[in-house]
């Protein structure tokens, strides 16, 4: 029995054919192109194909969930910012939704837009984060700190790998924000605590060296912070070497 085009595009999704898969959603839409799924699913092969405007072209009129999440994402690639939020912004019931609706009112500068927002959602660990996130980059550092530790106090038991990598994200995320204010003890403990959670983490032991340094451990401080840069991927020395404390003059 021979296999329809359809069989053939999945066959070719799963060992990233895609051209060939696209192809064969073609064939398929060009003899039933009432088919919504078949249009979404070359929509997704248009969009890893960077078919940007194709991708588009296929999501018209399609409106689910999904449909509208990937038309913020091409529009976002495309970078029309304004378009991407408006394809989620009416959401308020879909969690993926609002939390990208939150990343695109970051990246346009609504902070105080988003944090509104954020407030209005319940207190679990995922929105109190957000509150936190939105908090910190509008330097309200003390708002943040009490937002991290409303996630933290709202997390399940930490007893999987997934939960302890977010512990581990509300951790440092909340030492930045000590850091910012700081209250040097209280950032150390975070950073401590993170490192059970995420050992190699080179921001870690940089962190802590700043922290040491502003202790009157200027030598040690410094010595720890070039360890971490030295051990960092590359891509993360030139931002770390931006932050890093200068000696201070006798």
């Amino acid at each position: 029995m021979p296999y329809s085009p359809l069989d053939l595009a999945e066959a070719f999704i799963k060992t990233g054919e895609l051209t060939d898969a696209l192809d064969a959603l073609n064939e398929h839409l060009a003899q039933s192109p009432d088919d919504l799924t078949a249009r979404q699913t070359r929509a997704a092969v248009h969009l890893r194909l960077d078919h940007l405007q194709d991708a588009l072209d296929d999501l018209a009129g399609l409106n689910s969930p999904d449909d509208r999440l990937t038309r913020s994402t091409i529009y976002e690639r495309m970078g029309d910012l304004t378009s991407a939020l408006q394809a989620v912004e009416t959401d308020t019931s879909h969690d993926r939704l609002i939390e990208r609706r939150l990343h695109l009112m970051q990246k346009l500068g609504q902070i105080s837009k988003a944090r509104q927002l954020v407030e209005s959602l319940p207190r679990t660990w995922r929105w109190s984060q957000w509150s936190g996130d939105l908090a910190a980059a509008d330097q309200d550092f003390a708002v943040a700190v009490s937002h991290y530790a409303a996630a933290l106090s709202t997390l399940p038991p930490i007893d999987t790998h997934a939960l302890r990598g977010i512990a581990a994200r509300l951790l440092l995320a909340r030492g930045d924000a000590y850091l910012a204010l700081e209250q040097w003890d209280a950032a150390d403990a975070d950073y401590a605590a993170a490192a059970v959670y995420i050992p190699d983490e080179p921001m870690i032991p940089f962190n802590r060296g700043i922290i040491r340094y502003h202790q009157g451990e200027e030598e040690a401080g410094l010595a720890q912070c070039e360890a971490a840069i030295q051990a960092a991927p590359e891509i993360m020395r030139q931002a770390m070497r931006a932050t890093m404390p200068q000696r201070r003059s006798n």
